[in-house]
């Protein structure tokens, strides 16, 4: 997953891409994007918590 490649070199701009693409194609990925650690450095981003906002996950 893209993502997490660029979340391990602190590319948020293009984590951020990213999980918005995968938003729009229901990537089944996205269903554990609450409880995966490995995206705890995008956890402080408001992109992120209104990600999971509509995601229905906050």
């Amino acid at each position: 997953m893209l993502l997490l490649v660029y979340t391990a070199a602190d590319d948020h701009e293009q984590a951020f891409d990213w999980l918005n693409a995968a938003f729009r194609e229901r990537d089944n990925q996205m269903a554990w994007l609450k409880v995966d650690p490995r995206l705890d450095p995008l956890r402080g981003d408001s992109r992120f918590v209104d990600l999971l906002a509509r995601m229905k996950l906050d």
